[in-house]
C-alpha cells in the first residue's frame, strides 16, 4: 500500500512530500526511519493521507502540520482570512457570491471583498456592492 509523508521543518511548515510503497511501513516512525534511512538524512517526517481521512487535509507544500490539534492546514493566502477549526480550512470574512454569467469571481485583500471579473473582452472588474 502507498503511503505519503510529510517533511516538516523546524517551525512544522511543509517542505517536502514522498511516497513510499513499502509493506513494512505503517506508522508515522516507520515512515521517519526509512526516509531518513534512504535519504541519509535525521529530517521530521509525518505521515499524510490522500483522501484526508486522517489529519485533516493531505499535506501540502508551505502548509502547515498543527501538532496540537494534529491536522495540515493549507496556506492562508490572505491575512483577512481565518481558520475554521471544524473543516480546518480557511474562510472568507464575506461569503462568496453567486455566480454570474461571463464573469469569475476573486478574492481582493485590499477592499476585503470578492469582485467579478468579466471573462469576455474588455475583462474589467465588477465591485460587488
Amino acid at each position: 500500500m502507498i503511503r505519503y509523508f510529510a517533511k516538516l521543518d523546524a517551525d512544522n511548515v511543509v517542505v517536502d512530500v514522498k511516497k513510499i510503497n513499502d509493506p513494512s511501513v505503517n506508522t508515522d516512525e516507520e515512515g521517519k526511519n526509512f526516509l531518513n534511512n534512504l535519504l541519509g538524512t535525521n529530517d521530521n517526517w509525518i505521515q499524510t493521507y490522500k483522501d484526508g481521512s486522517q489529519r485533516a487535509h493531505m499535506a501540502f507544500i508551505e502548509g502547515k502540520y498543527l501538532p496540537e490539534h494534529d491536522v495540515f492546514i493549507d496556506v492562508c493566502w490572505f491575512p483577512s482570512w481565518t481558520l475554521n477549526q471544524e473543516t480546518w480550512k480557511w474562510v472568507a470574512p464575506r461569503p462568496i457570491p453567486e455566480p454570474r454569467e461571463n464573469r469569475e469571481i476573486y478574492w481582493s485583500e485590499e477592499t476585503t471583498s470578492w469582485v467579478y471579473r468579466k471573462t469576455i473582452p474588455n475583462f474589467e472588474d465588477d465591485p460587488i456592492e
